[in-house]
């Protein structure tokens, strides 16, 4: 039995539950949330960590390197959903509803798509195919820019390291939401649920660190006005560990699955960063 998550929720058998009595009775204590520097993507070199930035006035791209240093701006205007080709040459994002991708230096801004519903792409591992939502799961060959439906259900798409397409289903559940966090392969065949999840709580941003050992994802209650806070499961068990207490979003994993890139989002930080795999050793990165 594991204690996680908002109010003490308890973990068992992969699912978590809060007890009724919790959520009528408990007072609600509203914890005021604070997001500037958000989604954050390692490069898979390891050397820079690309984010948008929300502050009025400098809305954009932006880049800092995994050390805290040469903080600077890729692209100024809308670009959400990065994420670095396999080679960090490149970078996909979203900005008004279509797919564009810049060099990493800054040069070849180019739009990928015309649709006004193309959001939260993802590169594929092997660099051939970029996965992002709209209407359900969708696919762009990189190298034709072809699109081909996968599915028609499904948000937050990312890739495990085997290459699977890694994505979030819900449903209701009384005062919660069940949810399944899926793989499926690219031909839209082998679908299966990696785990799932019963909580009182909005959860996204899932990824798996590249030995496949970890699920992790964010969450923030339905209920009431609580901070996000950053879960990791252990896929072998379904042991589950609350890795922020402060108020953490948008997590990521580096390269080699020993650190993790997030929003601290406690009131008057909202910057980017950084904690060792179990939560430990947080350190800032970014200060707004």
């Amino acid at each position: 039995m594991k204690h996680l998550l908002f109010n003490l929720p308890i973990l068992i058998a992969g699912l978590i539950v809060l007890p009724a009595c919790e959520r009528s009775s408990d007072p609600i204590v509203t914890a005021e949330e604070t997001i500037i520097h958000e989604r954050p993507a390692w490069s898979p070199d390891g050397l820079t960590i690309a984010f948008s930035n929300r502050i009025i006035g400098g809305q954009g791209i932006y880049l800092v390197d995994s050390s805290g240093l040469n903080f600077r701006v890729l692209k100024a205007g809308e670009g959400l959903g990065l994420s670095w080709s396999p080679d960090s040459k490149w970078i996909v994002f979203s900005a008004n509803g279509s797919l564009h991708k810049i060099k990493a230096t800054g040069d070849s801004l180019t739009q990928w798509t015309s649709s006004a519903n193309d959001h939260r792409p993802a590169w594929s591992p092997d660099g051939t195919r970029i996965v992002f939502r709209n209407n359900g799961l969708r696919i762009l060959n990189v190298a034709t820019s072809q699109v081909t439906t996968i599915l028609t259900t499904g948000t937050d798409p990312t890739w495990t390291p085997a290459g699977l397409i890694l994505f979030i289903t819900s449903s209701p559940a009384g005062a919660s939401l069940d949810y399944f966090f899926e793989t499926i392969d690219t031909t839209g065949g082998q679908r299966q649920t990696l785990y799932q999840l019963r909580t009182p709580a909005d959860c996204g941003f899932s990824s798996v660190d590249q030995t496949g050992t970890y699920l992790l994802f964010s969450a923030r209650p339905l209920d009431r006005p609580d901070r996000a806070q950053i879960v990791r499961i252990t896929l072998s068990n379904s042991q589950g560990l609350q890795l922020t207490s402060d108020g953490g979003d948008f997590p990521a994993w580096s390269p080699d699955g020993t650190n993790i890139v997030y929003t601290r989002t406690a009131k008057d930080d909202g910057g980017l960063w950084i904690m060792n795999a179990d939560g430990s050793n947080k350190r800032m990165l970014t200060q707004p």
